[in-house]
């Protein structure tokens, strides 16, 4: 069985979606500071307009899972038209349960491009702040030092400025 659930959505755009995890409170404090009108709001989740292509069904299932059992789970974050910037997950779980007349979100009042724009600056902000790296690969200036190499050169020469043209591998050292 495949993961991910394909459906035909009202708009389909190809901007960077934001992947917010920061906690509510951060977000509205950053989106005040910024003078960038907000509100949280409560929204029928048929009237919420999907802009990601596909959700992971098992992302979906987990959402489910937590709403049942009454945990907490982040508000969607909106643009003034309901297009949801970040928790397709948490809509599609919601709508799971025909018992949920509303869900809670975050209306941020830009259109969708500059909302999404927004939230990444504000998660990428959160993210320094608390040192949560994105990807493994990433190092820190602080504790990375760039390679230092000595090469022996075999014995030709390219012609050109007197440099190798072939370095032996087995001769590379580090200093």
């Amino acid at each position: 069985m495949r993961d991910y659930i394909f459906e035909n959505f009202k708009k389909q755009k190809d901007i960077w979606l934001p992947q917010v995890s920061a906690p509510v409170d951060y977000i509205t404090k950053e989106l005040s500071e910024n003078g960038i009108k907000h509100n949280l709001v409560d929204v029928k989740p048929k009237e919420l307009i999907p802009l990601q292509k596909n959700v992971s069904r098992s992302k979906v299932i987990e959402y489910k899972k937590k709403i049942d059992e009454n945990q907490e789970v982040l508000p969607i974050a909106i643009s003034d038209d309901n297009e949801i910037l970040d928790g397709h997950h948490r809509c599609y779980a919601f709508m799971q349960d025909p018992s949920i007349n509303t869900v809670k979100c975050l209306k941020i009042y830009m259109d969708f491009k500059d909302c999404a724009r927004i939230l990444n600056q504000i998660q990428d902000k959160f993210d320094f702040i608390n040192g949560n790296l994105m990807d493994d690969d990433v190092l820190s200036f602080s504790t990375y030092t760039e390679p230092n190499f000595v090469t022996t050169p075999k014995s030709n020469t390219s012609p050109i400025m007197n440099t190798p043209s072939d370095v032996n591998t087995e001769t590379i050292k580090p200093i």
